[in-house]
Parts: C-alpha cells; sequence; structure tokens
C-alpha cells in the first residue's frame, strides 16, 4: 500500500473519431472537434499554424463543443495540437498526418471531476476528498459504496480502503499513547499518518507537540538527575 496521490487538474483526451466520419470542405480542409465539460473551458495552439482558434463553440447539454479547421497537406505533416485550461495540464495530440475533409473527434475529461464522473470515480472522488479534509470515516463510507459500483475498479478502491483503515489506525493508537505520556512512540505514529496523507493538519500539529513535550521531558529527567 502507498500513500494516497491526490490526482488534481489532470485533463485526459480520447480521440473517438468514427471511420466514416467527413467534413464537408471545398478546398480540402480537415476539421478537428473537441468535446468538454462547459466547466472547463479550452484554448488551442498549433505548431504547424498561425492560429488554432475554433471557428465555431457550441453548447450541447453541459458539453461545450469547439469546430476547429486546418489546412492539410506535405507542408502541415509533424502537426502537433496543444489543449489547454486554466490550471490543468497541457495536452500535446499528434495532428501528423490529417487528411482533406478528415474530421477528427476528440473528447477532453477531467477524471477526477465530480461532474459526469460515473458510479465508480464520483464515489471514489468524494472518499479523496472527505480523505484530504480528514474526515475518514465518512472516506471509508465513500469508498464502500464505491464498491458497489458496477464500474468499480477493484484493485484501487481495496487501497483506498486499506488506505483509510491505516490512516484511523495509526491515529487512534497514536492518541492513546499520547494520553499515556509516551510522546515519543506518539510522535512516530502521528508521521506514519502524515506519510499515507500529508494534508493531516492534527497529526501535524500533534507531531509537533509531541516532540515538544518529549523534549522537556528529557531535560526535566537530566535535571532531576
Amino acid at each position: 500500500m502507498t500513500p494516497v496521490a491526490f490526482a488534481q487538474n489532470v485533463l485526459e483526451v480520447t480521440d473517438v473519431s468514427q471511420p466514416n466520419d467527413v467534413y464537408s470542405s471545398d478546398d480540402g480542409k480537415a476539421v478537428v472537434v473537441v468535446k468538454c465539460n462547459k466547466t472547463i473551458p479550452l484554448m488551442f495552439e498549433s505548431t504547424m499554424d498561425k492560429t488554432a482558434d475554433p471557428y465555431n463553440i457550441l453548447a450541447e447539454g453541459n458539453d461545450s463543443i469547439y469546430y476547429i479547421e486546418f489546412p492539410t497537406g506535405s507542408r502541415y505533416r509533424g502537426r502537433q495540437l496543444s489543449i489547454k485550461s486554466p490550471g490543468y495540464n497541457t495536452v500535446t495530440i499528434s495532428l501528423e498526418d490529417l487528411k482533406p475533409k478528415q474530421a477528427v473527434t476528440l473528447l477532453a475529461v477531467d477524471p477526477n471531476s465530480m461532474v459526469d464522473a460515473g458510479c465508480y470515480r464520483g464515489h471514489r472522488n468524494r472518499g479523496l476528498e472527505e480523505l484530504k479534509k480528514m474526515n475518514y470515516n465518512e472516506a471509508r463510507i465513500q469508498f464502500e459504496v464505491a464498491t458497489e459500483c458496477s464500474d468499480v475498479d477493484t484493485i484501487e478502491n481495496n487501497e483506498n480502503l486499506a488506505l483509510v483503515d491505516s490512516i484511523i489506525y495509526y491515529r487512534n493508537k497514536a492518541e492513546l499513547l499520547f494520553n499515556m505520556h509516551n510522546y515519543r512512540e506518539a510522535a512516530n505514529l502521528y508521521k506514519k499518518v502524515l506519510m499515507y496523507n500529508s494534508y493531516d493538519s492534527y497529526a501535524n500539529d500533534r507531531q509537533a507537540e509531541c516532540m515538544l513535550k518529549y523534549v522537556d521531558e528529557c531535560s526535566m529527567t537530566m535535571e532531576q538527575a
């Protein structure tokens, strides 16, 4: 089991083009159609063109659909399209051999978004958010509900359950040792909690408090000796 990694600001782009997709163009141009949830505004750049601005942007349900027209031909081989959004990683797509009247359709999604995430990802993401907020019991409930989803990633979900169980175990044991004034061992356990969840400010404060109390106890012992 590894410490939790909170995936944030990731944009995944998938080519969902169909073989029979055709772009009606009289001058041999091709079109790239990009679909993305409207909460994630997109911008585009091309390595072979002065601009890659969409000639049209349509709204369809919760999505924005961007239409970008490109000239074709041998001089444009090697073209790379960069897809950007504020706060997200830039995704680069190869369009090195666009053909006249070809239509390429791309789907851009944030796999860590609550929006349109599906059953498993929705509960997984809520669980990770609750874990980040140190609401460990609620996080575990979300991971348990995710177990029942038809699209569950069983391996990942089991790892998340084991993760939250480990954090709860070490936190409770650390609290017990703290109350028993065993500050050195308590500090080690709070440190383990932080290894699993670096966002746990309570464990961070407790660890610092333990170290101060341990140093004070050592100083008092030396004075008495």
